[in-house]
């Protein structure tokens, strides 16, 4: 277990086999097993973490759950309750395939219109 600078958990949490970057903030009656949790993330109370990521400047409100392999990206916030399930990803930006580039479906787009004059 690693936890970074600043960061503070509050009583009956429990942290097993994680790591908490700097400025993070757990709630009372908390479980993060096994979980990579990046800077500045705030985690309500009574949430359950377990196997997943969290990235930077997440904010988890109370009661929430987030399921093993599940991917939260940078800046999201996850309302009270909600539930995430294994191997979901949550982020702000629609996720994109490292090949799927604009630019090829640019040129497509211009050789179409050349067709038709």
């Amino acid at each position: 277990m690693l936890i970074g600078p600043r960061s503070t958990l509050n009583t009956h949490t429990l942290v097993r086999k994680s790591t908490l970057g700097a400025d993070c903030s757990v709630s009372p009656n908390t479980t993060i097993d096994s979980s990579c949790i990046f800077d500045e993330v705030r985690i309500g109370a009574n949430c359950d973490l377990r196997e997943c990521i969290i990235g930077r400047d997440v904010h988890i409100a109370d009661g929430v759950k987030i399921g093993r392999g599940a991917l939260i990206g940078n800046g999201v916030r996850i309302g009270k309750g909600a539930q995430i399930p294994d191997y979901a990803r949550v982020g702000r930006e629609r996720w994109r395939a490292e090949d799927d580039d604009e630019e090829e479906e640019e040129d497509e787009e211009e050789s179409e219109e050349e067709k038709g004059e």
